[in-house]
């Protein structure tokens, strides 16, 4: 009990992690989940600034998560967010695989049967890849009708 007060003590003086808004450390000094959730921001912004209304966000089925979901010139836009603190491990954009666009798929096909409102119009899914550099910097990339529901 002791160490668990002393661990609670510690844990209560270390400064806490900025704001998932701040950029400038969201690359390099955040956990991989709270880095997710700072780039998973940052892209919903990045994406509102350009036109796109998000609709929801991580919408999680038994096939996976979906990241952002979102209209953007009566297209419904399903989107993942991919980031990569560290460039040894290639682009962030490169990084989605054919699992997981196939779980991709099938989160949302169950999202449109789940939705209240139906949707019979274009869909299509976008990539927004956040590469962090050295110093924390991002740079996104939105990448629009990455794959399509043929390719799984």
């Amino acid at each position: 009990m002791r160490a668990l007060s002393r661990w609670w003590s510690r844990r209560q003086s270390q400064p806490s992690p900025q704001h998932p808004s701040s950029q400038a450390s969201a690359g390099r000094s955040l956990g991989r989940q709270q880095r997710g959730r700072a780039s998973e921001a940052l892209a919903a912004a990045f994406l509102r600034n350009r036109g796109y209304d998000i609709e929801a966000a991580n919408v999680r089925f038994r096939f996976g998560e979906l990241d952002l979901v979102a209209v953007h010139q009566y297209t419904l836009c399903i989107i993942e967010v991919r980031s990569h603190a560290v460039s040894h491990l290639g682009p962030a954009a490169g990084s989605i695989l054919s699992r997981k666009r196939h779980h991709l798929i099938q989160a949302a096909q169950a999202y449109l049967q789940a939705r209240r409102i139906p949707w019979d119009g274009p869909v299509r899914f976008d990539v927004v890849a956040i590469d962090y550099d050295a110093a924390g910097r991002p740079a996104i990339q939105l990448i629009a009708n990455a794959f399509t529901a043929d390719e799984s």
